[in-house]
């Protein structure tokens, strides 16, 4: 009888065991598959203001000459992540850069103008974008 007992509790304690393993690892899984929910949120955060602002350069060049506008960019995004915006002429892009999970990523939005000059790097709040003659002066 004895024996019998001292069998039940070491299948018993393999059982917990292996229940111990299981929900290890559907841990680990439902916390990759966060980390990659709030990359996603990062992201789109990120897309939300790089269209902002060339929606708004866009719509100043086509307006034409002698429209402005002043445009309002948050410190840091939606989920209190740094980033910087730099636009890129000749490449007729705007880029958005920011950490995420220890790398940069980042998104680029079209541009239609190409002769753009000002302040191009690292633009912070406010923005004053301007159509001087058709050539784009962000300040």
């Amino acid at each position: 009888m004895r024996s019998q007992k001292s069998q039940i509790s070491v299948e018993f304690i393999i059982i917990l065991a292996i229940m111990l393993i299981v929900f290890l690892i559907i841990f680990v899984v439902a916390d990759k598959r966060t980390a990659e929910m709030y990359n996603t949120r990062t992201k789109l955060y990120a897309k939300m203001e790089a269209d902002k602002l060339a929606s708004d350069i866009n719509g100043i060049f086509l307006a034409g000459s002698g429209t402005r506008k002043v445009t309002m960019l948050p410190n840091k995004l939606r989920d209190n992540s740094a980033y910087n915006i730099s636009i890129y002429p000749s490449e007729h892009k705007l880029e958005v850069t920011w950490q995420s999970s220890g790398t940069n990523d980042h998104y680029s939005a079209a541009l239609i103008a190409g002769n753009i000059s000002g302040i191009l790097g690292n633009l912070n709040y406010p923005v004053n974008v301007s159509n001087v003659n058709g050539a784009i002066i962000i300040s």
